[in-house]
């Protein structure tokens, strides 16, 4: 079983500063002194342009998921099957 723990910390991480970093400069008046309207307009384009490359990057996968099988499959030499170890070979491995 794999752990991500630390990915999803630091994607977490990440996320928080970004979102912080937006909120202080939108939401601050000394800052840009926007009012409500043009900010609910920053924020629905930040989030859109995330979707966006999201977007990107799920078509991408799923294009070379649906691609990879069929050049594979061509391009790939049929390999001699190996031997399947014995019982006693599995054991001795275990030893060490």
């Amino acid at each position: 079983m794999e752990c991500y723990a630390l990915t999803f910390g630091i994607n977490t991480f990440v996320a928080l500063g970004l979102q912080t970093i937006l909120t202080a400069i939108v939401v601050d008046e000394k800052v840009l002194g926007l009012d409500i309207v043009t900010q609910f307009i920053i924020y629905g384009s930040y989030y859109a342009a995330i979707s966006v490359v999201f977007l990107i990057r799920g078509i991408y996968t799923a294009s070379t998921h649906y691609r990879r099988p069929e050049q594979t499959e061509t391009m790939r030499e049929p390999e001699p099957e190996a031997e399947t170890p014995s019982v006693d070979d599995l054991c001795a491995s275990e030893r060490f």
